[in-house]
């Protein structure tokens, strides 16, 4: 966007706050094209990334250039977004989705709190074999020879930058699981939802596996703000209130270098929704969605 017009809003748990939204993706290079990544010997598109660790650090990039570009943008009178008549006093937030690959949004939150806060967690095991977290600073990223240096929210540019809100869930699966959930899928179709989760075991490392199927006229109903995640600013000059916004999860910087994460709803790392069509379509969904829970599960 050419203009400076970030979005208000007015919304809290415990009471009228207002707050300026700013909205912002993280596109590919004008001269790429993402068709290029299609792979013709199975007829799709490549969803998880080739190199892990690479593509790690070109997210961690993309997310950084996209919002240091909100950061640094100046009106015709030279006024960034915070001094705006309309944002001017209020918390500043930026929200975030990346589009800038195929597999863009194959990433969890996870990377982005590293990069804004500028820490990450290290997992040990004392000699009981209990899990112990305890925080590492992260001077810099690296990708392809180029550096950024890392904790964006203590950088002098981002003092009036409250939080960044961010969801590797906006995708056209959620609409189809959205609409299903009401009552607009067709009769011969099911689709499951299958992912990772947070594991509750003290000790766990890893994540939980989970699984579903999408089903018309449930108790339970996706939202839209499923899968938003909110990284408030410790360090902003304009702090945004804890539960400001409803039904997003909530990551807070604690005193002994930790993240504190808070959700009231299902909040997956990663999921995918795959749909099967035709007459026997709701018993092989069945069958694919046990095995994923059941990896050791054998079938005739």
């Amino acid at each position: 966007m050419n203009s400076i017009a970030p979005a208000l809003a007015r919304t809290s748990s415990s009471g009228p706050e207002s707050f300026a939204i700013e909205a912002t993706t993280a596109n590919p290079p004008h001269d790429e094209d993402l068709a290029s990544q299609f792979d013709p010997a199975n007829g799709l598109l490549s969803l998880t990334p080739e190199d892990l660790r690479s593509a790690e650090q070109e997210f961690v990039f993309q997310v950084g250039k996209a919002l240091r570009r909100k950061l640094t943008k100046r009106d015709a009178t030279g006024r960034p977004y915070w001094e705006q008549p309309q944002v001017a006093g209020r918390p500043f937030i930026i929200a975030l989705e990346v589009f800038y690959s195929i597999s863009s949004l194959f990433h969890s939150v996870g990377f982005i709190a590293n990069y804004l806060y500028g820490r990450r967690d290290v997992a040990t095991y004392d000699s009981e074999g209990k899990l112990k977290l305890t925080a590492e600073a992260i001077g810099e990223h690296q990708y392809k020879g180029k550096r950024i240096p890392s904790g964006l929210f203590a950088l002098p540019e981002a003092a009036h930058l409250s939080g960044v809100l961010f969801s590797n869930s906006g995708t056209v699966a959620k609409f189809n699981r959205i609409a299903t959930e009401r009552g607009y899928s067709p009769p011969d179709v099911t689709m499951i939802r299958i992912g990772t989760v947070y594991n509750p075991d003290p000790n766990a490392i890893k994540p939980q596996l989970f699984g579903y199927v999408v089903v018309p006229e449930t108790e339970y109903f996706e939202t839209f703000s499923e899968g938003l995640c909110l990284m408030h600013n410790p360090w902003a000059r304009t702090p945004l209130a804890v539960g400001a916004l409803k039904d997003v999860t909530e990551h807070r910087l604690l005193g002994d270098g930790r993240l504190a994460v808070s959700s009231s709803r299902l909040e997956p790392f990663t999921s995918q929704t795959p749909i099967f069509v035709g007459p026997g379509a709701n018993g092989i969904a069945l069958t694919v969605l046990e095995a994923y829970l059941d990896p050791e599960a054998s079938y005739e």
